[in-house]
């Protein structure tokens, strides 16, 4: 069997100005997602989309420092849709919150938990379509 590797890879930012990302993988099929996802402990087999929490960190002389990378994404490039897309958006968001740590608490105002998370469930959808698109992966 053949290793596959995705058609693209690219970063997401929930916040402007923020130092904190997703990394997403988007496979050329569903069968190759799945064979990646086998070989991985903890992910689902049966899934469409595949989101899990990441700490990723960079050794430098010895030093040890953890990157920005919160989350890892893999989608299929058959399956990339806006329903697919947005679930796996708002777990990589909730991985989000977790490693900012903020609650998911709502005033009426733009900077309160739940504010803050829809907001980066949109900024993460609408960066991922966008550099998909510049790279020829989705219409």
């Amino acid at each position: 069997m053949a290793k596959s590797e995705p058609v693209a890879t690219v970063r997401v930012y929930p916040a402007a100005r923020s130092d904190l990302y997703a990394e997403v993988r988007v496979w050329r099929t569903l069968r190759d997602m799945r064979r990646y996802a086998a070989l991985r402990p903890g992910r689902l087999r049966a899934a469409l989309g595949q989101c899990c929490g990441t700490e990723a960190y960079r050794v430098t002389r010895k030093q040890r420092r953890k990157t920005g990378q919160f989350a890892t994404v893999d989608l299929a490039k058959n399956y990339l849709g806006l329903r697919v897309m947005a679930h796996e958006m708002t777990h990589a968001a909730l991985r989000y919150r977790d490693r900012a740590g903020f609650q998911l608490d709502f005033t009426p105002d733009r900077n309160c938990g739940e504010e803050r998370l829809c907001y980066a469930v949109g900024d993460m959808c609408s960066q991922l379509w966008r550099k998909l698109r510049r790279r020829g992966v989705c219409d």
